[in-house]
């Protein structure tokens, strides 16, 4: 169920990723990521946008979540996205882009089948982070 692919792709969605051009506040790029974890598979794209720059970086995150295929009917429970949304804000060091805190509220709609009962079930959750560097 869990592997190494699917591991990475579920801790891509902690990352921002960055345009290798330079960018200021205002600025805006978009990722897509497919997220294939056998019980459950969705697409997830997102827009970054810049909202500040000083010492530190202020990140705007806004997703949707969508389908991304069916899951692995061969398991005991699978897990069907209907859609979703992410938005946040995420703040990085300026000098080497290192991640040091956010918060993201996450909604979102799905079907869980497990053995033969279909269960509606509504996400609505926040995820706050904060990162520190070990001397």
């Amino acid at each position: 169920m869990f592997d190494e692919k699917n591991y990475g792709e579920r801790l891509g969605g902690l990352a921002i990723v960055l345009p290798q051009d330079p960018v200021g506040v205002g600025d805006a790029w978009n990722k897509d990521q497919k997220i294939a974890m056998g019980f459950t598979n969705m697409v997830v794209k997102t827009t970054y946008t810049v909202k500040s720059v000083g010492e530190t970086v202020e990140i705007d995150v806004n997703s949707t979540i969508e389908p991304g295929g069916e899951p692995d009917p061969g398991l005991g429970m699978t897990t069907t996205i209907e859609k979703g949304t992410q938005k946040g804000l995420t703040k990085m060091q300026k000098d080497n882009a290192a991640l040091m805190n956010g918060e993201i509220q996450q909604d979102l709609k799905m079907t869980i089948n497990m053995r033969g009962r279909v269960i509606k079930q509504t996400l609505d959750a926040v995820t706050s982070f904060s990162t520190t560097r070990k001397q």
